[in-house]
């Protein structure tokens, strides 16, 4: 998976860890039910748009909401136009290695914000001109009998971090730690 990396440094968990590998003889199955937590808790922070430690993500900007209601995708909720990026979130589980995260190449700019570029481009405006009137409004290749050849300014558009796989500060919320500890107990009890 591309993009960031998020170590847990806990040290209970760090230790539940070590001591279950060498009883088990591996990590693998701690690690994928680990993952299978983890990945529930951030689906429904996702849904809820939340970001881990519960603080609610930024309201979309006015000029989202009109681009999205001309699309026909609002009301709607956040991040979820397409719904690839929820669907995208996955885990790879390993013996002592557990991955959570997304393989969509946006999927960071929504975690941490940023600015996303916009090249100058050229383009072509159609219109449908009322000869009789003279009024005109744009309208598709097909029906339109005017065009006009524009170029579009270059600029910039400011993403607000909307962090859907951990905290501002880069650490797991204390709830999912207690998940992850409760597992790691679990398995310590069945563990031979």
């Amino acid at each position: 998976m591309d993009g960031f990396t998020v170590r847990v440094e806990d040290a209970q968990v760090q230790e539940l860890l070590h001591k279950l590998g060498r009883q088990a003889g591996g990590t693998r199955d701690i690690m994928d039910a680990m993952g299978t937590a983890l990945l529930s808790q951030i689906q429904e922070g996702y849904q809820r748009e939340q970001s881990p430690d519960g603080r609610a993500w930024k309201k979309l900007a006015p000029a989202t909401i009109r681009s999205r209601r001309r699309a026909g995708h609002w009301p709607g909720p956040m991040l979820r136009v397409s719904g690839e990026l929820f669907r995208s979130i996955t885990y790879q589980a390993g013996d002592g290695r557990l991955e959570i995260g997304s393989n969509k190449p946006y999927a960071a700019i929504h975690q941490f914000g940023g600015q996303v570029s916009r090249p100058e481009r050229r383009g072509v405006l159609r219109f449908k001109v009322n000869m009789e009137t003279g009024k005109s409004r744009f309208a598709k290749q097909s029906k339109a009998n005017f065009e006009q050849d524009v170029t579009f300014r270059a600029g910039a558009v400011t993403i607000p971090a909307r962090p859907y796989l951990f905290t501002a500060s880069g650490t797991l919320p204390d709830p999912w730690i207690a998940a992850v500890l409760g597992i790691l107990r679990t398995y310590l009890e069945v563990a031979p």
